[in-house]
């Protein structure tokens, strides 16, 4: 549901547990690495509801997202209410302190480890490139901690994050 209590269709939700994570990047759900094949993201439909297709387990994590919001929910939460509520996308603006001159202009943000990590996988990961004045923006984040770095290359398809705020 969004904030004024309507449903939401073509949302993404996904499930997460210890064993299946859920990658989220520019307001948009992925399978983590790894787990393509055991992932679980689906859409929801007119009325805002979804079918996983499958047995929960006994601890999970619903992730949801959409233009309008984004939300996670615990399986305790979730089994009280089958309610799930959008919570508004955040923006982080910023400008860099200087360019590192390593021939490329991007920025890196993840999410910060936290207890939700040891639980059901959940990984948040955006990059961007900043302008010549050195800004960058971060669209559809989601409330939380998170660190950003320079992106800096280091071999002809590789690249690494340091200077991380």
């Amino acid at each position: 549901m969004d904030a004024a209590g309507n449903p939401v269709a073509d949302a993404q939700v996904a499930l997460s547990t210890e064993t299946i994570g859920v990658l989220v990047s520019h307001g948009k759900l992925e399978p983590m690495r790894g787990n393509v094949a055991e992932s679980r993201i689906v859409q929801t439909d007119s009325q805002g509801t979804f079918m996983l297709g499958q047995h929960a387990p006994e601890s999970f994590d619903l992730i949801v997202a959409h233009d309008r919001g984004f939300a996670s929910i615990g399986s305790g939460a979730f089994h009280d209410s089958n309610e799930i509520h959008l919570q508004p996308w955040g923006r982080i603006e910023g400008r860099v302190a200087r360019d590192p001159g390593t021939g490329g202009r991007k920025i890196s943000m993840s999410g910060l480890p936290n207890p939700t990590w040891f639980l059901n996988k959940q990984e948040y990961r955006y990059e961007t490139e900043y302008d010549a004045d050195g800004h960058f923006v971060f669209e559809k984040v989601p409330a939380g901690w998170f660190e950003a770095g320079y992106l800096i290359r280091v071999g002809d398809s590789f690249w690494s994050v340091t200077c991380r705020t």
